[in-house]
């Protein structure tokens, strides 16, 4: 345009700002380009994997193989996690490639058995004698003192007392023969074996009648009275006089005077 102020750019276009020619590092006319890893005349190495892909992601690993991160490492076997180390697995104490250092001798992981004099596993020295010789023939005799078998002792069996035989019993005979008994074969007399039994009345070796009253009822009231009579009154023996064996009577005036005299002669002699 004739007087106008438009003009060529270094990309040779009117009145451009320059950029439509120029390359990834800003220079018009340039031949920079961008590789595959956004890189400004790069060769596509920074993102290339170990398969020469571009990012592929693929890496090294410690076995040496061109893999994803997230890939197994195919050169660690068993517990170890170390790279091509010997193959391992854990004991039973969870070691790993451990020798079972917890195990116990009857196989029991942190277990507490253990041998003893004897050799046995979990065992109690049954094999030592009463002086703890291994295997010894020394035992405890009944009194619980360590001693030679067979030899002679002048105090063998002192402390054997009692009638059961066993070494320090007290017990003893009771009066029925039997050990440790309950003199059940006494009567109850007292008497060993005796025939002597409790009566009706609970008296030893009574005859029933102590605990009977005059009818024979057991634990009754009634008693005879003076004139022997059971539960009477008394007066069935008494005269007119009440005299206990009086022979006195009741007489009516028409008795002789020689009859009066002789009651009362009686009488007084009964007094």
């Amino acid at each position: 345009m004739p007087g106008g102020s438009a003009t060529y750019d270094a990309c040779d276009v009117c009145d451009g700002d320059g950029s439509s020619c120029v390359d990834c590092a800003g220079v018009p006319k340039g031949t920079l380009q961008r590789d595959e890893c956004g890189v400004c005349g790069g060769d596509g190495a920074t993102c290339r994997g170990c398969d020469n892909v571009p990012n592929s992601r693929r890496r090294y690993n410690a076995c040496g193989e061109c893999a994803l991160p997230d890939a197994p490492l195919t050169c660690i076997a068993g517990c170890d996690t170390r790279p091509f180390a010997a193959y391992k697995e854990f004991d039973r104490c969870g070691v790993c490639g451990g020798l079972n250092l917890c195990v116990d001798c009857a196989g029991t992981p942190h277990g507490t058995s253990t041998y003893d004099q004897c050799d046995e596993c979990g065992g109690d020295n049954a094999c030592l004698d009463c002086r703890g010789v291994v295997d010894g023939t020394w035992r405890y005799d009944e009194c619980g003192r360590c001693r030679e078998p067979n030899a002679a002792y002048d105090d063998d069996f002192d402390c054997i007392s009692g009638c059961d035989g066993q070494p320090y019993s007290t017990l003893a005979y009771d009066a029925c023969g039997v050990c440790d008994g309950d003199n059940a074969c006494v009567d109850c007399a007292n008497v060993p074996f005796g025939a002597a039994r409790y009566d009706i009345c609970d008296v030893c070796n009574g005859d029933g009648t102590s605990c009977r009253d005059c009818f024979n009822l057991k634990g009754g009231s009634h008693q005879y009275d003076v004139c022997d009579v059971c539960n009477g009154d008394g007066s069935s023996c008494k005269d007119c006089y009440g005299i206990v064996g009086g022979i006195a009577v009741h007489v009516t005036k028409k008795k002789s005077m020689m009859q009066k005299k002789m009651f009362l002669i009686v009488f007084l002699k009964y007094i």
